[in-house]
C-alpha cells in the first residue's frame, strides 16, 4: 500500500531492499531527498556500515521488494557467493548515481553554484531570447522509472536465469 514507512531513520536493524515494484520517497529529518523505484536498492548503507538508518523511506504507491538482511549478506560474503559480488558492483553504480543526484540538488539550492552534471539554466534574458528565436531551453536531467523485468535481465547475478524466473522475481 502507499504511504507506508519501509525504513525509519535511526533504526538500528540493517537490511537492504531491492525495489521490484512501486516508488518510494527518501527523507531525512522530514526533508525529502529523493525518490526511488523499480530496479533500485535502498537501505544498503546500514548493511555495509553497521550504523543506524540515515533516512526514512516511505512508499508513495503500492510496492513489492526483495529484502536481504545483514546476516544473510554476511553469510553470502563468507561463502564467496557470486551474488554478493554482483550486488556490490550494482550498489557501487547506484551510489555513483545518487552522488550525482545529490550534487544536482545541492547545486539547485545554492545560488551561484552550477552542477557539473547539468547545463546551467538560461537566465531570464536567455529564456526570452529562446522564445524569440524559437529555441528550446536546455533539458534538465530527470530520473526515469526503470522496468524491473528489463533491469533484472541486465544484472550479472541473474545471468542465465530462465525468463519465467525473472518474470516471477520482477512481479
Amino acid at each position: 500500500a502507499g504511504d507506508v514507512v519501509i525504513i525509519q531513520e535511526g533504526d538500528p536493524n540493517p537490511a537492504l531492499v531491492y525495489i521490484l515494484e512501486g516508488r518510494v520517497e527518501i527523507s531525512r529529518s522530514a526533508i525529502v531527498l529523493d525518490m526511488s523505484g523499480p530496479g533500485e536498492v535502498i537501505g544498503e548503507m546500514s548493511v555495509f556500515t553497521g550504523r543506524p538508518r540515515s533516512a526514512t523511506v516511505r512508499s508513495v504507491e503500492p510496492c513489492k521488494f526483495l529484502v536481504l538482511d545483514r546476516t544473510g549478506y554476511e553469510a553470502l560474503r563468507a561463502a564467496s557467493n557470486d551474488v554478493v559480488f554482483n550486488l556490490e558492483r550494482e550498489i557501487l553504480e547506484l551510489l555513483g548515481i545518487r552522488l550525482r543526484r545529490l550534487d544536482t540538488l545541492v547545486a539547485q539550492k545554492c545560488k551561484g553554484v552550477v552542477s557539473p552534471y547539468l547545463k546551467p539554466e538560461p537566465s531570464v534574458f536567455g529564456r526570452i531570447k529562446a522564445l524569440v528565436l524559437k529555441q528550446r531551453p536546455p533539458a534538465r536531467l530527470v530520473p526515469t522509472p526503470v522496468d524491473a523485468g528489463h533491469r533484472l535481465v541486465s544484472i550479472a547475478m541473474f545471468a542465465g536465469e530462465p525468463p519465467q524466473a525473472l518474470s516471477m522475481i520482477a512481479r
